[in-house]
């Protein structure tokens, strides 16, 4: 789903039944029933925010089709419904909260639980993490074996710190890419090869005064 820069997109799919099948062998309980919808989005900033959230009908293709009552939970209050139409709805989430929406109706198949399944211990990194000064930022690899790998980085820091911040990023066997951000909250993600082994990168930016800042080049590596 696409989304506003100040909403962090939270939870995909939950189950929608509890039936299960175990897999003694792998001692792993299966979902067996179609999962359900839904999503969850934060706000960073100080100020409530209204966005039109829309559905990639890639994966979802029914989102594009019909009506879906979407039912709306914000900061743990159920606080009426709003509908999905054309595989798109409204949202508004409070200054520095939470919502939950609930799609109803709306199936879902996912085929990344059988290839997150699939993964083995030795394609884990071994450099998967780090913190970095510039902005006090948190950096990490979410890596799915075989279903997905990606880059992600966040600074804590807010728009009293900086005014803008850009990430260069170096994937193996490609030139090095620059990704930008001018307003809070300051966040990057970069979907990485699934057959990815390392990758490197580095912040630069904008001080609310003015200064130029900068990191060390980072690398995580497998």
């Amino acid at each position: 789903m696409k989304l506003i820069r100040s909403l962090i997109f939270l939870l995909t799919v939950s189950w929608a039944s509890a039936d299960r099948a175990d897999s003694p062998a792998e001692g792993i309980s299966k979902p067996t029933a179609p999962a359900r919808v839904c999503p969850a989005f934060a706000n960073r900033s100080r100020e409530a925010v209204s966005a039109g959230v829309t559905s990639n009908v890639e994966v979802l293709p029914a989102a594009g089709k019909g009506k879906y009552r979407v039912k709306v939970i914000a900061d743990i209050k159920p606080t009426g419904d709003v509908t999905l139409g054309n595989g798109r709805f409204p949202i508004q989430v409070g200054a520095m909260g939470q919502t939950a929406v609930v799609i109803g109706g709306l199936k879902a198949t996912p085929g990344f639980q059988r290839k997150l399944l699939a993964a083995q211990a030795v394609q884990g990194w071994k450099t998967d993490c780090a913190e970095i000064g510039c902005g006090n930022t948190r950096a990490m690899i979410l890596n799915f074996g075989p279903a997905a790998k990606t880059a992600c980085a966040y600074l804590l820091a807010d728009d009293s710190k900086f005014k803008e911040v850009a990430m260069i990023y170096t994937i193996p066997g490609q030139e090095a890419r620059k990704l930008s951000g001018a307003a809070y909250s300051f966040g990057f993600t970069v979907p990485l090869p699934t057959d990815a082994s390392g990758s490197e990168f580095r912040l630069n930016g904008r001080t609310a005064d003015g200064r130029l800042a900068g990191s060390e080049t980072v690398v995580p590596r497998h």
